[in-house]
């Protein structure tokens, strides 16, 4: 079930009030006044950042001992996409916490190997929504560690793949390694690994 159908059961069930806020890697200008139509409270774009979060959960959930909710605003801050690896962007949004940035950064590193074999697996069987699918997952991964030179190319092959244009998808597989290999070696001059 798609976050749609869960908030239309929630919304039908016994506990109706209970904030849901949208979580979305797809940040497109509709997407915001959709979740709310569709009777979500909130929406924030993925990469989450811990602030913006914490501002969004501390609007709908009451304060101990205060009926109402606290009013914030979350602001975001501009993506800097030239960056190979963005470690002022990552910490940010983890609130400064560098143990939980390496576990993330980590288990990123972890994947992403398996990830790039599914991308090609993908464009050897001309499976074009199978490539945007796995573009966009990459592309979702790059943005919580602040790969932004990564995260643009996948975004640019999940367009393509979107588009059904394989042939610009296979132009791109290896710009998607070469930026993956400049992430590796920027974590590793900022000592990361």
């Amino acid at each position: 079930m798609d976050g749609f159908e869960a908030t239309r059961r929630i919304r039908e069930s016994i506990q109706p009030g209970i904030p849901i806020i949208a979580v979305t890697a797809d940040a497109m200008s509709g997407d915001r006044d959709r979740c709310l139509s569709k009777g979500m409270n909130d929406y924030i774009s993925k990469p989450v950042d811990l602030g913006q979060l914490a501002d969004v959960l501390a609007r709908w959930l009451p304060v101990s001992g205060a009926g109402d909710a606290v009013q914030t605003s979350g602001q975001r801050d501009g993506e800097q996409a030239e960056a190979v690896f963005n470690l002022e962007a990552l910490l940010r949004r983890l609130m400064g916490d560098r143990q939980l940035a390496g576990t993330i950064v980590k288990g990123f590193l972890q994947d992403v190997p398996s990830q790039l074999n599914n991308l090609r697996a993908r464009l050897d069987q001309n499976d074009a929504p199978g490539a945007r699918r796995q573009a966009h997952a990459l592309k979702g991964a790059a943005a919580t560690v602040a790969a932004e030179r990564l995260r643009g190319t996948a975004f640019e092959m999940e367009r393509a793949g979107a588009a059904g244009h394989l042939d610009r998808c296979g132009e791109l597989m290896p710009q998607v390694v070469e930026e993956f290999d400049r992430f590796k070696s920027a974590l590793d001059l900022a000592g990361w690994v």
